[in-house]
C-alpha cells in the first residue's frame, strides 16, 4: 500500500506550479475547488487529491471546449 504525501502550501503550491497566493485565496472563495486539510492553523493538501483534481481540469483542445477551435495553429 502506498502511502499519500501530505505537504505545506509552498509544497503544494510548487507542485501545481502556482502561487501560494492563489491556494489561500482558493481556501477562501472555492473558485477553483482545489481539496485541501485544515489541522488546526495548519493547512496540508494531499498529493493524491491535488492529482485527482487535477484531472478534472483537463481540457482536450481538439474537441473545441468552451467554443475554442484549433484550425492551422490558429485560435477561433
Amino acid at each position: 500500500m502506498e502511502v499519500s504525501t501530505y505537504m505545506k502550501e509552498t509544497e503544494a503550491a510548487a507542485y501545481l506550479n502556482c502561487a501560494p497566493i492563489t491556494l489561500a485565496k482558493d481556501r477562501c472563495d472555492q473558485k477553483l475547488g482545489i481539496p485541501f486539510y485544515k489541522l488546526g492553523r495548519c493547512v496540508r493538501y494531499k498529493k493524491d487529491d491535488l492529482d485527482a483534481w487535477m484531472e478534472t481540469r483537463r481540457v482536450d483542445p481538439q474537441e473545441g471546449k468552451d467554443g475554442f477551435f484549433l484550425t492551422k495553429g490558429r485560435v477561433q
